[in-house]
C-alpha cells in the first residue's frame, strides 16, 4: 500500500542536477512496480537518473516546478484539494487503495459489496445532498463533512 498521495518534482537551476529522484524504498521491486520493465531495467541498470520532466512523463510524478516555487505549488494543490467535499476525498483514497490490485470488474464488486466504510458513509452523508442542492440553488456547496 503506498503511503504517497502526490509527488512534485523539480526542474533544475544552476546549482542542481537536472534529475528527479525517485523514493519510494528505492529498490528494483517498486521501481518494476511504477515503470514498464524495460525502463525500469535501463535506470536500473545504468544508474541513470531520470530527469523531472522524464518522470512526469511515465507518471511518476504529479507536476514539474522550478524548485524555488515548490512550496506554492503544493500549497495551491492541497488548497484545490480542501476546496471539495471532505468525506468524497476520504472515499477517494479508502477506493483507490483498496481496488488498486483489482480488475475493474472486482473493484465495482468491492464498492457494491458494502466493504468500504468510509465510501458507504459518505453516500449516506449530508455533505451527498448539498452536493446536488448547491448545484440546483445555483451556490457554492457548503460541506460540512458530515
Amino acid at each position: 500500500q503506498r503511503a504517497i498521495d502526490f509527488i512534485a518534482g523539480t526542474v533544475p537551476d544552476e546549482s542542481h542536477s537536472p534529475a528527479c529522484s525517485y523514493k519510494r524504498g528505492a529498490h528494483p521491486v517498486d521501481l518494476n512496480a511504477v515503470l514498464p520493465p524495460v525502463i525500469a531495467n535501463e535506470l536500473l541498470l545504468t544508474g541513470r537518473r531520470m530527469t523531472a520532466e522524464g518522470a512526469r512523463g511515465w507518471g511518476l510524478v504529479n507536476r514539474v516546478t522550478p524548485a524555488a516555487d515548490l512550496t506554492d505549488e503544493a500549497l495551491a494543490l492541497a488548497r484545490d484539494i480542501c476546496a471539495g467535499a471532505p468525506l468524497a476525498a476520504a472515499a477517494v483514497k479508502e477506493i483507490t487503495r483498496a481496488t488498486a490490485a483489482m480488475s475493474l470488474e472486482q473493484g465495482y464488486a468491492t464498492l457494491r459489496g458494502g466493504g468500504l466504510p468510509v465510501y458507504q458513509a459518505m453516500l449516506t452523508s449530508a455533505d451527498a445532498a448539498e452536493g446536488p442542492r448547491a448545484f440546483a440553488e445555483r451556490r457554492s456547496p457548503r460541506w460540512t463533512g458530515r
